[in-house]
């Protein structure tokens, strides 16, 4: 019985030891360099988070409670955001609007000043109407049923960028409240609709989807969307081009980031467009709508 057991973790070792690999990754170490965050919507004062990395070899960062924050529009004087804790600035006076050009500059003791130039698109696409149809279609793995949303997008003219997130009352974690105090929740969601095809991100397994008008500018589109559990809401981005660079790196960056048993990623670079930094400036709008299972909704 000893020699049969001592046969059998021989033979298991040999199987864990012979499936050891060594990968070389090569990750460059970080330059010192302050992290500036700000993706603003219209008609919301500016929120600007200022943070520096804690080492060169460490990805976390620390607030930063003394840097010197200013916003100007075309034409316009420069205003001061003041520091509010947590390393966040703001100026309630100071609301952003659509098609405005804006400059950023923030001062750091000790770094070269950071600057940066951001924008909300000035139009949006028109949603003409949508209809949702429950259990279209299988999944392959699990034989999971899943639904179904058409949205017929009016995209205006001009090269545009979009992102479609859909909003959940309960098992997922919260990323909003209605001002009635109601808590919405975002859940992934996919789509094999050749304009999100197009941007290469479904191997990634996002939470949202990212897609632009490459396929149809200017024209009528109806994106096919599907979900595993009818959503209640859902949101479509119109992003600044900047605003959809980033968050496309994003969704890149938040899942090679993560060890993988089977396959090693090397983490993508942020995109930036923060000048002697790090982070992004950047202008997006968005419009919610409710979702009725089993039914057709169109606007005049």
């Amino acid at each position: 019985m000893f020699i049969r057991l001592a046969l059998h973790l021989f033979i298991s070792l040999l199987f864990l030891t012979s499936c050891r690999k060594i990968v070389e990754i090569d990750l460059p170490a970080i330059e010192m360099k302050p992290v500036v965050n700000c993706l603003f919507p219209p008609d919301t004062p500016f929120k600007v988070h200022v943070s520096l990395p804690k080492s060169t070899t460490d990805t976390t960062t620390y607030n930063v409670a003394n840097a010197e924050v200013t916003i100007s529009g075309e034409g316009s004087l420069e205003a001061r955001l003041a520091h509010v804790g947590g390393g966040v600035y703001t100026n309630s006076n100071l609301i952003p609007a659509k098609g405005i050009s804006y400059i950023l500059k923030v001062g750091v003791p000790g770094y070269p000043e950071l600057s940066a130039i951001g924008s909300i698109p000035s139009i949006n696409p028109r949603i003409i109407g949508y209809t949702t149809l429950s259990h279209t279609g299988y999944d392959e793995e699990g034989g999971i049923p899943f639904s179904e949303i058409r949205i017929l997008i009016k995209d205006p003219d001009g090269e545009n960028y979009y992102g479609l997130e859909d909003l959940y009352g309960e098992n997922t974690l919260p990323v909003d409240t209605t001002d009635n105090g109601v808590i919405l929740w975002a859940y992934g969601i996919f789509s094999n609709d050749p304009v999100v095809l197009n941007e290469g991100i479904n191997i990634y397994y996002p939470e949202f989807l990212v897609f632009s008008d490459e396929f149809f500018q200017g024209e009528e589109y109806c994106l096919s969307v599907n979900f595993y559990s009818p959503p209640e809401k859902f949101i479509l981005f119109n992003y600044s081009e900047t605003a959809f660079k980033y968050v496309k790196s994003w969704i890149i960056h938040d899942y090679t980031k993560e060890y993988d048993f089977w396959e090693v990623y090397e983490p993508l670079p942020m995109f930036t467009n923060i000048e002697n930094g790090y982070g992004i400036f950047a202008g997006f709008s968005e419009q919610l709508f409710e979702i009725y299972p089993d039914s057709t909704i169109t606007f005049e």
